[in-house]
């Protein structure tokens, strides 16, 4: 199949790849990708599904509830969590997980001692094979 003849004009790697880019990132921003994780509420009245929590990590929820809403709305570790991607495009895995507590712990003003921030990580985790599911 000749694409020069039907689109009547020459196609080059650029418009290929800004098509490639504008798909993936459609893809990406739907939130599709990783829906089983169970929210309730939209924006900035996002949260987690009380009951989708287990008995042992609610007391985990109740710290990233109070911690990381001092800086910033829950929705964006839910949406995070949801599409797989951070803000910034990076792809959240295990690893960025823990990188991301790291820094909240270095954080002078996150308020989080190294306790606190081994208890969101493990909801984190979890959090992260559910959505993956």
């Amino acid at each position: 199949m000749n694409w020069h003849n039907i689109l009547g004009k020459k196609l080059t790697g650029v418009l290929i790849t800004a098509a490639a880019v504008a798909i993936a990132l459609a893809l990406l921003s739907s939130g599709i990708a990783n829906a089983s994780l169970k929210v309730v509420g939209h924006g900035s009245k996002m949260s987690l599904d009380p009951k989708s929590i287990p008995e042992h990590l609610k007391p985990n929820w109740e710290i990233m509830k109070k911690k990381c809403s001092r800086c910033h709305g829950l929705d964006v570790e839910l949406e995070t969590l949801q599409k797989g991607v951070t803000p910034s495009g990076v792809p959240y895995t295990r690893a960025s997980i823990k990188a991301y507590g790291m820094t909240m712990l270095r954080k002078t003003d996150s308020g989080m001692n190294a306790a606190e921030v081994r208890k969101v990580l493990e909801l984190l985790y979890f959090l992260h094979d559910e959505a993956a599911k």
